[in-house]
């Protein structure tokens, strides 16, 4: 009797594939990014001597690929912004964005940059924002910019 009850255990033992279930490994959501975006970019300068400058120009983003929290893709403005830049980010599953890396990172022209914030900001919804602030100086002027990049998914 035994015998026959050790051998049923064996039986069910193999059939439920011999152990204890593998705990499941529930994975971060993270927003889906991939798309098309209609882009605004603008910037903001103070200059040490008190003026103020700023520009807004239109473009174009596309997000085309997407591991996890990790995105890329490419970036296009027009008018007097003419630029074209790859997107590297990296966000958390509630769509803040800790890093965004820009091939082109819009700087002035023969300025020294001192200091920046880097790029940061949110995705929510359709709507991707990131952001930086630098400072640095041109021929003796010093100055401080912010820069806003406002995608929206088409």
């Amino acid at each position: 009797m035994i015998r026959a009850f050790m051998l049923t255990l064996a039986v069910l033992a193999a059939a439920c594939g011999g152990g204890p279930a593998a705990p499941t490994v529930i994975q971060p959501r993270y927003p889906n990014v991939l798309g098309s975006y209609r882009l605004t970019f603008s910037a903001v300068g103070v200059f040490s001597n008190g003026q103020r400058s700023s520009l807004t120009c239109p473009g174009t983003m596309a997000i085309t690929s997407q591991t996890g929290g990790a995105f890329s893709g490419s970036l296009q403005m027009t008018g007097a912004c003419a630029n074209a830049a790859t997107i590297n980010g990296q966000m958390d599953t509630a769509g803040n964005i800790s890093q965004v890396v820009l091939s082109n990172t819009l700087d002035p022209a023969g300025c020294v940059i001192s200091s920046s914030t880097g790029y940061t900001g949110l995705f929510q919804g359709v709507t991707m924002t990131f952001q930086r602030r630098f400072s640095g100086s041109c021929s003796g002027l010093g100055f401080t910019v912010d820069q806003v990049f406002v995608a929206t998914r088409q």
